[in-house]
């Protein structure tokens, strides 16, 4: 990812299926500033292209992620080991418009009350985020979105 940080005027990137996305590579990526689209999502286990690797992106490397101010879109996907503490660093990105959280099983409300400061928000997909019961409506209600995107599935 370090020859990205050279690219200022990289406004548009998605990574998905890529073995090697960790918290290491994004702290690399929060020094491309300019990004305002971003995409880091791997695929499922299940899936028939699934090469047995994760992303190795934890709550840490949503630390580096909240240094990219100009976020609008962000797409998480599957991160599966990002926790409520990893939306605290999201809470962060208040130009943020656009945010799919889904297929994260450990977020709950309280994670998701982290993000009731984004104002910008007009989107949040959260399809699979099982644990998501208690408190998520109010929470939900509150932070006065225009769209949410819930889908109740078994993943």
């Amino acid at each position: 990812m370090r020859h990205l940080t050279g690219l200022t005027c990289l406004e548009h990137l998605e990574m998905r299926a890529l073995p090697y996305v960790s918290d290491v590579c994004v702290e690399w990526l929060a020094k491309v500033t300019t990004l305002v689209h971003l995409e880091l999502s791997p695929l499922h286990s299940g899936d028939p292209f699934h090469l047995g690797h994760d992303y190795q992106l934890t709550d840490q490397g949503l630390k580096h992620v909240a240094q990219l101010q100009a976020l609008k879109y962000l797409c998480l996907e599957k991160c599966g080991m990002v926790s409520n503490k990893g939306l605290k660093y999201i809470g962060k990105l208040t130009g943020l418009e656009y945010l799919d959280i889904s297929r994260m099983s450990s977020i709950t409300s309280a994670g998701l009350d982290h993000l009731s400061e984004l104002r910008s928000l007009r989107c949040l997909v959260l399809s699979g985020c099982c644990n998501l019961f208690h408190g998520a409506r109010d929470v939900l209600v509150g932070m006065g979105l225009g769209s949410i995107r819930l889908v109740l599935d078994r993943w």
